[in-house]
């Protein structure tokens, strides 16, 4: 959020917290946190506060419950059960840290150290926006947290699905602003087609209304990969979201067609020529049409990705549209991102 004249109360450095307007009178004006940090938690004898991280050109406030610079947010939560957070609360803490994210992201290609450093202050805000989604799944009946999400109301869902597009969209921007991190760790059994059915589900939020994603196919196999594919999937499915047009459908598949799981994405967008295969695939680099687009992306996204594959042994395969039309003058088609894992 970037704070506003108007959005302050008289006297004070942080907005008027939305559910309660005591700050008004400033009868609960008592802040705690190291100046050195640019933190400042608004105390609150509700139980409700304020946290703002500040740098050079605005301010990101985050509003809501618990101390969000604590790790032990259940506590927290559990403190004060009777000051439930709304879900108009939560969904503008989700709209104020994607701005976040995406003031992280400009910010990255001009000072490295402090781009991670905003994504670190934003963290904690992140986790708790998580936590307000998970909360009312929980009060449902149900053994595990799946069953309980089964019996959730559909908005239920679309909150805890908006609240783990944020943590991935955090995960995601640590890769690309240190794409070095994410060749280490270890191989392990991954459920691809649950992975890709989850980002689907949440990908559907972000699009809107005028982009359609399907998912089709079948897959069982469990292909022993790295956690850096999920950050393969995302930029890749991200990618298809932002370069392609309204009213066309995004469709992904996953398949097992031989000893291997086939994910593949289809998108209709800003035509990829041929001679540009190879080169978007190379760091800082878009194609020329995807430029003429849109202005956003850094050219990152799909070298990482790119990275992930050969982590993996494999490689991410582009086809280029094999007919395009002109759509406000940029000549456009059918892309298909495919990779296999083994």
């Amino acid at each position: 959020m970037v704070s506003k004249a108007g959005d302050l109360a008289a006297g004070s450095i942080l907005p008027i917290h939305p559910t309660c307007r005591t700050c008004d009178h400033k009868k609960c004006r008592a802040f705690h946190g190291n100046a050195s940090t640019n933190l400042n938690v608004l105390k609150c004898p509700k139980g409700l506060n304020c946290f703002a991280h500040k740098d050079d050109k605005e301010t990101v406030v985050f509003i809501g419950l618990g101390d969000p610079s604590r790790v032990d947010l259940p506590r927290s939560f559990s403190r004060h059960r009777e000051y439930v957070v709304a879900p108009d609360i939560v969904r503008q803490w989700i709209l104020r840290t994607t701005h976040a994210i995406d003031h992280a992201h400009l910010v990255m290609t001009e000072d490295t150290e402090r781009a991670i450093q905003g994504l670190h202050n934003i963290q904690p805000a992140v986790n708790m926006v998580l936590r307000a989604a998970e909360r009312p799944i929980n009060m449902h009946a149900g053994s595990t947290f799946e069953q309980r999400l089964d019996a959730s109301t559909q908005a239920e869902r679309d909150l805890y699905y908006a609240a783990n597009l944020l943590t991935w969209m955090i995960d995601i921007q640590h890769d690309l602003v240190r794409p070095e991190t994410i060749l280490h760790g270890e191989r392990s059994s991954t459920p691809i087609y649950e992975m890709v059915d989850r980002f689907v589900r949440s990908f559907r939020l972000l699009a809107g209304p005028h982009k359609r994603i399907r998912l089709e196919g079948q897959s069982y196999r469990r292909p022993r990969c790295f956690d850096s594919v999920a950050t393969l999937l995302f930029i890749i499915l991200h990618n298809a979201i932002k370069y392609s047009i309204e009213n066309q459908e995004i469709v992904i598949r996953v398949n097992d067609p031989g000893n291997y799981v086939e994910v593949s994405i289809e998108s209709y967008g800003p035509a990829i020529r041929k001679e540009e295969l190879d080169l978007v695939f190379t760091a800082g680099a878009r194609g020329r049409h995807a430029r003429e687009f849109t202005t956003e992306g850094s050219g990152r996204g799909l070298y990482v990705a790119h990275m992930i594959a050969q982590k993996h042994g494999t490689y991410i395969e582009c086809t280029p549209p094999h007919h395009t039309v002109d759509y406000d003058g940029i000549p456009c088609g059918t892309n298909t991102f495919a990779v296999r894992l083994y």
